[in-house]
This record gives C-alpha cells, structure tokens and sequence, in this order.
C-alpha cells in the first residue's frame, strides 16, 4: 500500500515540475445609480469569438469568477430591467486578480430579451478537478427526481448503499454549499437546479460525514411579480407511473414567497432472487428465495412553503417548513424452498400486505449578510427536524415440509427521530494574495426511538401470540458540536493553496428496553485535516493534489435493531454495535485544456458492509444487515474527454477503480481482487428548430473486493427534447434502460456460507415530460439554507 501511494505522489510531483499555468480571477459589486445592489449575471467572454468562458450569478451585487485561462477577457454583465455593460479586462504576471470596485448599470424601460452568446456544455471539469454538471437545455432536466437525475450523472453511482461517487464512496448532498436532507432532497424540482458540482475532496465547510460533495447549484429566476411552472411526468414500466409537481414564485419589493407541491401516483416493481448456500464439513445446505414487490403508492408527496424578506441591500432572513408525506399500500410476496443438508425440503410461500407509514416536518431559518464590498459573508441557520414512522405488516405464510403448516404473523413497528441544529459560517476576504477565510460552527442534538412487536399464530388459532426473539424496543440519542477552519491563499501567481481542520465531538448513547441493557454508550472526539495545492503555468496545463480525511456515520435505522420479517428463515434488521466508518482520502489531478486525468487512493477503517448471517430464530435462520469490515484500500484513475463541435457535444468518462477489503477474522478468508471498468458518455445534438437528440450509455464492469462480487452491467438511454410557444412549454421523450441490461447481479461469501442474489427494479422504462411556465417574476430573493441535513440524512424513507 506505501509502495502504491508513494507512486501517485511520485508522479503528482513529477508533473508538478513539468507544467506551468497562470490562473486569473475578477470580482466586483453591480450596483444601480441609486447605490442598490443588483441581481443578474457577469460573463467572461473571449474577445475572439464572443465565446462564453466562464460565469457567476451575483444575487446581492457581489460576484466572483476564477479560474480564467486567457490573459485578457471581455467582461458582460446582465441584469434585469438594466442595460448590459462590456468591460475588457486584462491581467499580466503581477496583475493575476483584478478588483473591478462598483459597477453601474444603467436602467432599459423594456426588455425583450437577452441571448447570450456562446454555448455552454453540458459537462466540464474546473481547475481543481470537480466535475460540473450544467443540467439546463439538457435531456438530463427531464429527469422526475433529483436522485433519478443524480443516477444519470457521470461519476454518481446511485445504488442499495446511497448516493457515492465513483471511486470515492458516499456522497453528501448541499444545495447552494449548505447541506440539506432527505425530505428537501425530494421536494426539490430538477428544474430549478442550474448545476451539479462534484467535489472529490471537501474542504472543512462541509460536514465530515462523507468522502465527497456533490452541490446542486439553484437556478433563481430574478424577475418581480409572480411565476407558475407546472410539470407533470408520465411513465410507462413495469406499471404506469405519474408524478406532478407544481412550483409557485411571488415577488413584491422587499418580500419573496415560495411554494411547491408534488405528488406521486403509480406502483412500485421490484425482484429479487437470492441462492443462499452453507457448507458444513461434507454436506451442504441451500435455499432460494424469490421475493417480488408490488407495493402501491397510496399517498406520497412532498410540500414546501418559505418566505424570504430582504432587510438591508445586503441581507436577509428566510422562513421555511419543508413536510412529506409517505403511505404505501405493501404488496409483496416470496417463495423460498430450503433444501437441508439430508436432502429434505421446505417450502415457504409468504404474502404481506398492510400499510407502511411515514410524515416528516422540517423548519428552518435563516439569516444571511454580506458584511463587505470585498464579498465576506455571514450565515446563521436554525432547523428542527421531526419523523415518524408506523407501519403494520400483515404476513401470511405456508410451510410445507412433511405436512402444511400454515401461520399468520402480525409485525408491528413505530420510528420516532427528532433532532435540533445551529450553524453560524463566517468567510472573510482579503485584497491581498487573494486569501479567504473561512471558520464556523454547529450543534446537532438527536433522538431516535424504535420499537417492534412481532406477534404469529396458526390461521386455525384466533389469538396471537408475543414472540420476544423477533420483537425489540430501542432508544438512541446523540450530541455532537463541530467547528471548523479553512484558509485560502496563494504561494506566488501561479500556486495557490488551502488547508483546513474540522472538529467534530459525538457523545451517543443507545438503550435497549428488550434486553434491559445499554448497547451504545460512547464519546469521541475527531479532528478531520484537509489540504490542496493548485499549480498552474501556460494556457494549457494546470496540476491540483488534495487530500481529506473523513467520516461515515451510519443510519439511524442501522442502528436501531427494527425488523423486516421475509419468512420464518430471514430477515433484516438493525446492527446496534455498528461503528463509523473513517476514511483517508489522497489524489491529484492533471488538467491539459479541457481534458483531466484523476489518480487518488483512500484507506477506510470500519468500513460498511451488508452481509446474510447466522441468525438467532431457529435453526437455519438468518438475518440481513450492516457490519464493519477493519480496513478498505481503494484506488481510482480516470480521464474526462469532452469534445465539441458545432451543434454537437459528447463527454466521456474512462476509469478504473480497485477495492481490497483486509480483515483478520477467520471468516473473512480474502482471495485475489478485481479492479473495475468504469466508461460513461453522453452524447448530444441539437438541431435548431427541430429537436435536441440525446444517447447516453454507462458501463460498470466486473467488481471483486476479495468477499463481494458483482458481475458487470451496463445502461443504453436515448432522449429527445423541443421547446414551444417561446420556451414556455418544454415536451420531452427518455427511454431508459432500452437493452434491459441494468441490474444488480453478484454474491459474497463468509465464512461457510455464500449467498448469491439477483435484483431487478424500474430501470427499463419510457417517460413523457411536459412542463409549463407562466407568470412573470422580476426577482426572487429566496433562497433558504437547509442546516439540520447532516443529521437527517442518515434517516431512510
């Protein structure tokens, strides 16, 4: 592993000494001639072919832009209701920061429109490595979820462990740099996000619990009055499938109202098969079983309701209640035949059925200010977050052994999480070398309580009776303050650099009721240090080193020991001794014009892992949940290969990526590994007045850690898109998945036993999307801060 990792520094440093680039940046404030603080946006633009280079949106007055190549640009500005203004800009060797001061812009008495010229791609990779997603005018937008449209991303693999990054692991989710969770997450429309940031490596803003970020950056629409948008999305799969969603914008003067209400209607498909098989000496047992779900969603929706006032030029306060809504109407079975190690078989038929609940509030509140004209900022957020769950399972079952023995079971469960958190974020900015600094701290307090009553019978019986060895009663609760540091600066012109220190203190407490005793009762203190180097030298070449240390805390419910009964031999359920995960995290990143190439390593210790073991419900049993695995090495390399050429964009993803699990236990006998293939493209094509065409494809191969083998997938998805009546309705067609050939195939082995499993979800479909905007709107000063996601993102709905 040294050996390994002294080799990617190696040739970091040697490219280091190689290449030379000069990296410049511009800001400023946009002010009208009555000294108001404007919102629109500022363009760097080639004074070749007014092509776009690079852009920002300034929402009070302050922008920056960074990372510009070219030694002179023109500068546009847009704002509404105002005239635009070109500025050229030159930049020399001393001169790599241009502080531009105040910028007026002159009043228009009508506006009938604005075209920007130049064509912004879909993908791009800035200097610092981070992938870009510019999810406007792109088939990517017709996505009906933010995690359908994260799971068509490049580099995002959306999957049974979460949303994690290819090569990386799991991913936190921020919108606008802050972190939020899952009930905002769900609430958010993909049309109201411009782009998708992709951070490998996060400084110490961001909450540690993560090995990378990915950053939905909001499109805000600055116009006065009032904006409607309705969507309504239609899918044809396994079942037809409808979700409509309708967003409302006001605006008047110093106030800003948001509203958004969505509901999805339709069935859920899902399969899978799964071979288990134990070896005992010479003889072995085995059984399949085959699960399928067809749960109806009986009421699942997502409401949203905020309020912004604009207090001073240069600050606001906002207002939020964010709730969500999840019934399900269960409606799964599964057949397993048990083949014991004298040949005997049994037969177990199962069908369950019986509402599964769940309603989720969230308040939160806001203040923001710029405190300069340098662009320093403060931010102080509040939020208090409250789930509920209650569900009741309904269980029919046949087993069929010598005679037919046929029960039914009653399973019970009720989840409560309720947690509180305070964030304040301060960034100051210096004219000189172009430092920043960043500090802040956070305070979550959460409480999480759980509690499952498994009751069987036979059908010819008419009571139930309590059965204790499937039944549980937990209660969590968890503190944990934080504070970090970062601090940005440059060596010279050509190097700049940042290093940072997060602090996190968790003290968590967990207490069964079943069995009368303390299973969590912890305290520890953690520091996670970040650091990245920035070389650059000609128009050409730049070089980024950055590392990051991290941690993964695991879900409230994989804690909590609740139940999820699939017949009298398995079932899943809660790890209560379940450890985080921590990770370090090194990797560099070679960028020559629009191409980059990525080498990182990462060693995780606790690593997180499901795997089928032996359970305590009779002979044979088992149980379905997470563990720890002592320690991960993961490596990754991967090339970004954008190309452009008149109406057509294709962008390219080629990488490898190696996990090694290493763990002592004897159950745990690690064999040789296999890396995996990673390809991506998207592929466009616009045809003025008539349509833009869209192909995509994904490739993951083989995969083997040393326990866990997944065999290799692959996904083929066309889509066209055309606007109407002057860009107010947008109609588009996806087929998703067409060759069928996306699914979860594989196996892991532990000890005696290896189990095998294939499953199969909604991937193979066809969807119709139709949007509507009306209304207009001058401009919208909402924009709320989400600060209780990291503890609300280890909740799964």
């Amino acid at each position: 592993m040294k050996i390994k990792l002294t080799l990617i520094l190696g040739m970091t440093l040697l490219a280091l000494t190689g290449f030379s680039q000069t990296n410049y940046s511009i800001n400023g404030v946009v002010k009208d001639a009555k000294d108001s603080l404007l919102f629109g946006n500022a363009f760097a633009l080639s004074p070749k072919d007014s092509s776009l280079l690079k852009g920002a949106l300034f929402t009070e007055g302050t922008f920056t832009i960074e990372g510009l190549k070219e030694s002179f640009v023109l500068l546009k500005f847009q704002a509404p209701d105002y005239q635009d203004s070109i500025i050229p800009v030159h930049f020399s060797e001393t001169l790599t920061r241009v502080e531009l001061g105040t910028v007026i812009l002159a009043p228009v008495t009508t506006i009938e429109g604005v075209e920007i010229v130049g064509r912004t791609p879909v993908f791009e990779t800035n200097p610092e490595g981070n992938l870009v997603v510019n999810v406007k005018n792109s088939i990517l937008s017709s996505s009906t979820s933010v995690l359908e449209l994260l799971a068509k991303s490049p580099n995002v693999i959306v999957d049974e462990r979460g949303v994690s990054i290819f090569g990386k692991g799991v991913a936190i989710i921020c919108v606008n740099g802050k972190r939020i969770n899952d009930g905002q997450l769900a609430s958010i429309q993909v049309s109201q996000i411009k782009n998708i940031e992709i951070i490998s490596n996060p400084p110490a803003k961001f909450d540690a619990n993560g090995r990378s970020v990915i950053n939905l950056i909001m499109d805000v629409n600055p116009r006065e009055g009032i904006l409607g948008e309705v969507i309504q999305n239609t899918t044809f799969a396994k079942y037809p499938q409808s979700y409509t969603v309708v967003n409302l914008n006001w605006r008047k003067k110093n106030w800003s109202v948001y509203g958004s209400y969505g509901q999805d209607i339709g069935k859920n498909w899902e399969t899978n098969k799964m071979l288990r098989e134990a070896y005992s000496g010479t003889s072995s047992s085995r059984s399949l079983n085959d699960f399928e779900d067809n749960s109806n969603t009986k009421y699942v929706s997502n409401y949203q309701l905020g309020a912004s006032y604009q207090v001073t030029p240069n600050s606001s306060l906002t207002m939020e209640y964010i709730g969500a809504t999840n019934i399900k109407d269960q409606n799964s079975g599964a057949t397993t035949e048990f083949i014991e190690t004298n040949s005997d078989t049994t037969n177990i038929t199962t069908h369950t059925s019986g509402d599964l609940k769940s309603i989720s509030h969230a308040i939160n509140a806001n203040y923001s200010a710029t405190t300069d004209t340098l662009g320093s900022s403060l931010f102080i957020g509040a939020q208090h977050f409250i789930f509920d769950a209650d569900n009741e399972s309904q269980i029919s079952e046949d087993i069929q052994r010598t005679t037919l023995t046929q029960y039914n079971r009653l399973n019970r469960s009720t989840s409560a999480i309720a947690f509180t958190t305070g964030q304040i974020d301060m960034e100051k900015l210096f004219r000189k070398n172009q430092r920043k600094l960043g500090y802040g701290v956070k305070y979550t307090n959460a409480g999480n309580s759980g509690k499952v009553d498994f009751f069987s019978k036979l059908q010819s019986e008419t009571d139930y009776q309590y059965y204790p060895a499937l039944s549980n009663d937990f209660k969590y609760s968890e503190n944990i303050p934080a504070a970090y540091l970062q601090y940005f600066s440059s060596i010279n012109q050509k190097t700049n650099y940042s290093i940072g220190v997060r602090s996190e203190f968790t003290d968590a407490y967990g207490f069964s009721n079943a069995l009368n005793k303390a299973v969590i009762d912890t305290s520890y203190l953690n520091f996670f240090p970040n650091a990245s180097l920035q070389h650059t030298f000609n128009d050409k070449w730049a070089v980024n080193v950055s590392y990051a240390a991290t941690i993964a805390r695991p879900t409230y419910q994989a804690l909590d020991p609740f139940l999820f009964y699939v017949d009298s031999l398995t079932n899943q359920h809660g790890n209560p001794t379940l450890k985080p995960e921590y990770s370090h995290s090194v990797e560099s990143n070679i960028t020559f014009k629009k191409y980059s190439l990525k080498m990182g390593y990462s060693l995780s210790t606790n690593a997180f892992r499901y795997a089928l073991i032996p359970d305590s419900n009779g002979l044979n049993s088992s149980s379905l949940m997470q563990i720890n695995v002592e320690k991960e090495n993961s490596y990754f390399a991967s090339a970004n290969i954008p190309i452009m050429y008149k109406n057509f964009q294709s962008f390219n993803i080629v990488g490898m990526t190696l996990d090694q699990i290493v763990d002592s236990r004897p159950e745990f006998s690690i064999t040789s590994v296999i890396p995996r293939a990673y390809f991506y493209s998207n592929n466009s094509l616009n045809i003025k007045k008539v349509a833009r065409f869209e192909l995509g494809f994904r490739y993951m191969g083989t995969r083997f850690d040393g326990i866990y083998y997944r065999k290799p997938f692959y996904n083929l998805s066309f889509g066209v898109s055309r606007k109407f009546f002057n860009n107010k309705l947008k109609c588009a067609f996806l087929a998703d998945d067409i060759l069928r050939t996306n699914y979860v195939d594989g196996y892991y082995q532990l000890a005696s036993s290896k189990v095998s499993y294939v499953r199969k979800m909604n991937t193979h479909l066809f969807r119709v999307t139709v949007t509507y905007k009306f209304g207009k709107l001058k401009e919208v000063g909402y924009n709320s801060v989400n600060v209780g996601n990291e503890s609300d993102s280890r909740i799964r709905r």
